[in-house]
């Protein structure tokens, strides 16, 4: 019997999607993805054929579409290229007896995120966000892992496995040890070994004199070097000082220099234009040596040298140099990244002194988004990238966003105005009738906390004159924990029959006073 998955901070976020579908179990097919607005077959490439969730659940609820006999098992999200999550199945994993193999266990606690029981109660699926390593998604037919990021739904249960996080974690480490050990092919793994040989080692990065017959010598005899060292390369779009440690790195490791003459050529670039301090940061040395090391692996022309580099060049660096990369990047001028709200925070990317509204946390890892909006508020159209470089620039370029704290202290004001007024309109119970309210959705006080069902008190705010019609409850319960309530589910018997209620209390500091009145 179908479920309404439990409230989890996954749920919330992946419920602002309309990236939902109903299922069924046909014998032949096994779990066969329905579109719930027609009851047709749904595609995970065809977006047409999703739904929100709502919808989704109350189709499985209601069966008012469904053009089978057979009725809809439940509910399942699709992923897409476009958003940055990434589906981990764990297969027949679970005895009769409830009994849990260990390696499942290893991979729950090594990815760290959301994990839920799948349908039949004999597996996991876990979501986290990053990017698959490579295109494969299971070893085999029989493999007991499966791991999607793309045109592939899961069944979506909302049965929380207690004792891991009820919200998607970022695990890009942990993604690519469970790709490598349980899903990787062999191809896989012998591309992998291959970068992992370019790497670094940092007890080969001593201060060593430049090497200065090898410099003369491509200095003299290499005109693309000795252009790079005099920037005045034409056919480069990036004319930042790390593009051009990269292009001079990238072929003066091709010539055969060590890595220890390597840190001596960036430190010797970065002197001649004045900084010299970047070049002594290990942490930025090792990733241009190493990022030229992988373009010499790989056998990439000279000119396709720019486009493997990098964002990871500037991490840690300055907001300037960030938004410098940024905005050379996507062929515009970027000043600031500005952030408003809290767990439903939305961003915008000052251009040119202009605020562009981008969206929430998934849109700004959403690079079509991103441009879309960009176009709509600027009428600039910004240069195409990779899903993966935009989401390598993003995981940077966080830490130079800027919080209004004006904003939030404004929005924090506004939602307990609107919280007061609330209940103000309302029956507030206390003392022994508490439990009235509990058992009728209305406020009531209790412990010193007051509490408010929240499925009424967005009613009344949707409906009320000037509402916000387009105020979810997610988005409501967003605003509560802003202002510091929390969620507690309250079980009682009515007529003899269990039953229970979310309810959402607030801070014990909350000095609400009201009077009983009649709703």
């Amino acid at each position: 019997m179908f479920e309404i998955p439990q409230e989890t901070e996954a749920l919330t976020e992946l419920g602002e999607l309309r990236q939902w579908v109903c299922w069924k179990m046909l014998k032949e097919k096994n779990k066969v993805p329905f579109n719930a607005m027609t009851g047709k077959p749904a595609s995970s490439t065809r977006q047409d054929s999703w739904t929100d969730f709502n919808t989704a659940v109350n189709e499985v609820i209601g069966m008012k579409n469904c053009n089978s006999s057979e009725p809809y098992t439940g509910i399942g999200f699709v992923f897409t290229a476009s958003d940055p999550y990434v589906g981990v199945d764990l297969d027949k994993c679970i005895s009769t007896s409830g009994h849990i193999e260990q390696w499942a266990l290893d991979i729950i606690k090594d990815l760290d995120s959301y994990t839920e029981l799948s349908p039949s109660g004999k597996g996991f699926h876990i979501f986290v966000r990053g990017d698959k390593p490579h295109s494969g998604c299971k070893t085999n037919k029989f493999s007991k892992v499966e791991i999607y990021s793309k045109e592939r739904y899961f069944t979506f249960t909302g049965n929380h496995w207690e004792g891991t996080p009820e919200c998607i974690n970022a695990r890009q480490d942990a993604l690519d040890r469970t790709y490598y050990k349980h899903v990787a092919s062999k191809e896989d793994v012998k591309a992998e070994r291959v970068q992992t040989a370019s790497a670094v080692d940092v007890s080969l990065l001593p201060a060593v004199p430049l090497p200065a017959l090898k410099f003369g010598a491509l200095l003299t005899n290499d005109r693309k070097f000795a252009k790079s060292w005099n920037h005045e390369r034409t056919d480069m779009s990036d004319q930042s000082n790390s593009g051009y440690d990269l292009s001079l790195l990238t072929i003066a490791c091709k010539a055969g220099w060590t890595d220890q003459e390597l840190h001596a050529l960036l430190i010797a670039h970065r002197s001649e234009q004045g900084d010299p301090d970047k070049a002594h940061r290990e942490d930025y040395a090792l990733r241009q040596i190493s990022l030229a090391k992988n373009a010499k692996n790989k056998d990439l022309k000279d000119t396709e040298v720019e486009k493997y580099q990098d964002i990871e060049a500037v991490r840690g660096g300055e907001p300037r140099e960030v938004l410098a990369v940024l905005s050379e990047t996507l062929g515009i001028s970027i000043e600031r990244i500005i952030k408003r709200g809290k767990e439903d925070a939305v961003y915008y990317f000052v251009i040119d002194g202009e605020e562009a509204l981008i969206g929430n946390s998934i849109d700004i890892f959403n690079f079509v988004t991103v441009k879309r909006r960009i176009l709509d508020f600027t009428l600039l159209v910004v240069r195409d990238i990779s899903r993966k470089r935009w989401d390598n620039m993003m995981n940077i370029a966080v830490s130079i966003i800027e919080d209004d704290p004006e904003y939030m202290l404004t929005r924090k004001i506004e939602i307990m105005e609107s919280v007061v007024e609330y209940l103000q309109r309302r029956t507030l119970f206390s003392g022994d009738e508490w439990k009235v309210g509990l058992e009728s959705d209305e406020p009531f006080r209790k412990d010193d906390r007051v509490w408010l069902h929240c499925n009424r008190m967005l009613m009344y705010m949707s409906n009320m004159p000037g509402g916000d019609k387009s105020l979810t409850k997610a988005k409501l319960q967003t605003k509560l924990r802003e202002i510091g309530f929390t969620r507690k589910v309250f079980c009682f018997e009515r007529k003899g029959i269990p039953t229970s209620r979310s309810y959402w209390g607030s801070p014990s500091s909350f000095d609400y006073k009201c009077e009983s009145s009649k709703p």
